[in-house]
């Protein structure tokens, strides 16, 4: 029961996250090769497992920080013709959801556990 209250949750959570950072990298790969001019004015982003030749690692991680989170609600103009990028995008999207349901389940069964001894 202990492993279902805090490990499930956890790999739900990992899963979900990495399924994002993934996604994010491949859709920052596309705008990176098609879209340079776009990704220069994104602020020369960097991924979270790949980093861009010629990027910088504090200037980029801020740009990235800032594109991700922008990512995870608008659909940037030159991928709205782009089916991969849409699906990429819903990659992100599913797997921050994912995400928040594992640390949220996580929280939960914390607090029952925490609950129970007491």
């Amino acid at each position: 029961m202990l492993a279902f209250v805090f490990i499930v949750p956890f790999f739900v959570m990992a899963i979900g996250v990495v399924m994002a950072f993934l996604a994010f990298d491949n859709l920052l790969r596309i705008e990176y090769t098609d879209h340079s001019e776009h990704w220069r004015q994104d602020g020369k982003p960097i991924g979270f497992f790949w980093m861009p030749a010629g990027t910088r690692f504090f200037s980029g991680l801020a740009a990235r920080n800032r594109l991700f989170w922008t990512w995870l609600s608008d659909v940037p103009s030159w991928a709205e013709s782009n089916e991969r990028a849409k699906w990429l995008l819903r990659r992100i999207r599913v797997g921050m959801i994912l995400g928040g349901v594992g640390w949220l389940s996580f929280l939960v069964g914390l607090g029952c556990f925490f609950a129970a001894i007491s």
